[in-house]
């Protein structure tokens, strides 16, 4: 939007600055997480538009394939993964979509999952 600061001393001294924000926004609060086989972990991106979000607007990834749909709370993301196994590493996209008209923009987010798995016992060596 359009913002205008007037100086109230002074009747010639206005500022005006023009903020036009990235539409849609997405935003990893992490570029990485650990996490422990059998553990649980979520995964959490922030996600934002001009105009208002809903469950369609949101797509998650992992390695490019799509593993949920939706799950909207405001522009917190949260995807959580119950009991962690080795084939849930790799990297995870959420992206935002807004159509308006003809036209779409999208957002992307990007976090890596690193599991590490179980330690070998001292007679396994």
């Amino acid at each position: 939007g359009i913002y205008i600061c007037s100086d109230v001393h002074s009747n010639d001294d206005d500022a005006v600055l023009n903020i036009t924000p990235d539409n849609p926004a997405a935003i990893a609060k992490q570029s990485s997480v650990i996490s422990y086989v059998g553990d649980t972990v979520t995964i959490v991106m922030y996600a934002s538009a001009l105009s208002p979000l809903n469950e369609s607007n949101i797509t998650w990834k992992l390695n490019d394939i799509i593993i949920k749909n939706g799950d909207y709370q405001n522009t917190k993301r949260e995807l959580t993964i119950s009991n962690v196994s080795i084939s849930d590493a790799g990297e995870y996209k959420m992206s935002v979509i807004v159509n308006s008209g003809v036209l779409a923009s999208a957002a992307t987010a990007y976090t890596n999952l690193i599991v590490v798995g179980p330690l070998s016992s001292v007679g396994d060596i």
